[in-house]
């Protein structure tokens, strides 16, 4: 068994049930940086179970978008989920915020612009730029994408 290995069952046994003992397991995993542990993470985000602290961290780091091509593209989805799912909002809110980080990905400025109307000439303009940046914001103003036009009939 080496130290990834390691650490990942010292994340997942019953004497690590404090978000503090969690928390520094996934930072000690972090250190090692090796690949592995991006599906681990993936796997430790869409545990509903996990405490809201314990995912919020995951979803920071996984926030980065320093990933190899495949991996992104599951990271994306990922979090994709959490937007859409059951989680607190504050962990749907930084889902929201860490997509602009995959706005590369398929799906994702479609998914985005069905969340929020940044749509040009709008009082949300400024604020989904700040939020989303320009390439987000011009995907959202062409009339042809998906989401682009929710309220208008």
């Amino acid at each position: 068994m080496d130290e990834t290995e390691r650490l990942i069952e010292v994340f997942r046994a019953p004497a690590t049930a404090s978000v503090a003992s969690r928390l520094s397991a996934l930072m000690n995993l972090e250190q090692l940086g090796d690949p592995r542990i991006v599906r681990f993470f993936l796997d430790v985000l869409a545990d509903e179970r996990e405490p809201k602290q314990v995912r919020l961290h995951v979803l920071k780091r996984l926030r980065s978008g320093h990933f190899k091509p495949p991996d992104r593209a599951l990271v994306a989805e990922s979090i994709l989920r959490i937007v859409s799912d059951h989680s607190s909002e504050c962990l749907r809110a930084q889902a929201t915020l860490a997509l602009a980080e995959f706005t590369d990905i398929d799906n994702v400025p479609a998914a985005v612009g069905s969340l929020a109307p940044c749509r040009r000439g709008t009082s949300n303009e400024s604020f989904c730029m700040d939020l989303l940046g320009g390439s987000v914001l011009e995907y959202l103003a062409e009339p042809d994408n998906i989401g682009a036009n929710r309220s208008r009939s």
